[in-house]
């Protein structure tokens, strides 16, 4: 079955959810690497491989500069946002839609419904209308959005590849580095009145500056940081409290 299109960029419309077919052919290491080093803040460094659960929540946003936290989404169940390559727009992930909210104001506008969507992983660099997926899929793990058209294509990846894993768990993993600047989840801890109480916080290295806690959740999970296009903010996930 052809996949289904959507006409426009970034279309509002919800799509109905389609079979889809796995793209021909298995993707090699070599091409894969190359479209996953496209895409901002994901690196292949093999340390960097921790994944965290992740709770659903509402997005959020930090101003680098001034430490400001504001909300941007409300109702929770948003996962994994990311910056559109303008800047203007976050795209994230919400029971299975993707979604983007406007910056400026204004409803979420739901692009395009896709069964097993685990993940937003980000856009790629090379093509700013390709956003790439990671799947709960079976017989696949990876998939390229077109916010052209709408298409979904699968990107099978070998289960007996060693290097094709290893970028699985890069993807997986929520420590991002742009250039200089690392943004990284730490776990914190303070004395409860029964027992201590832990919540991951998100945290941010820039040269040779300190690093610095920049979500302040404070007792509650915050996860899946992105830096914006300029390097100015931050959005993240803080779980339902």
């Amino acid at each position: 079955m052809r996949p289904t299109r959507i006409i426009g960029p970034l279309a509002t419309i919800l799509l109905a959810l389609v079979p889809l077919a796995p793209a021909a052919g298995a993707a090699d290491a070599n091409s894969l690497l190359r479209k996953l080093l496209a895409i901002a803040g994901l690196t292949a460094a093999p340390g960097q491989m921790r994944s965290e659960e992740v709770e659903p929540g509402s997005i959020w946003l930090a101003t680098m500069k001034t430490g400001v936290r504001r909300q941007i989404t409300s109702g929770g169940g948003y996962l994994s946002p990311v910056f559109a390559p303008d800047g203007r727009t976050i795209l994230a992930l919400k029971a299975g839609v993707v979604v983007a909210i406007p910056l400026s104001g204004g409803p979420p506008r739901q692009l395009r419904a896709v069964n097993g969507a685990l993940k937003i992983v980000g856009f790629d660099s090379l093509n700013p209308q390709e956003l790439l997926l990671l799947m709960t899929r079976v017989d696949t793990s990876l998939a390229s959005l077109s916010l052209a058209d709408g298409s979904l294509q699968l990107l099978p990846v070998d289960p007996g590849s060693s290097e094709q894993q290893r970028l699985l768990g890069t993807i997986r993993n929520q420590d991002r580095t742009y250039g200089m600047t690392r943004v990284y989840l730490r776990i914190e801890r303070r004395e409860g009145l029964l027992r201590p109480v832990e919540w991951t916080d998100i945290h941010i290295a820039s040269g040779s500056a300190p690093a610095r806690n920049i979500s302040q959740c404070d007792g509650v999970n915050c996860a899946q940081p992105a830096l914006s296009p300029d390097g100015k903010s931050v959005a993240f996930i803080r779980s339902s409290e």
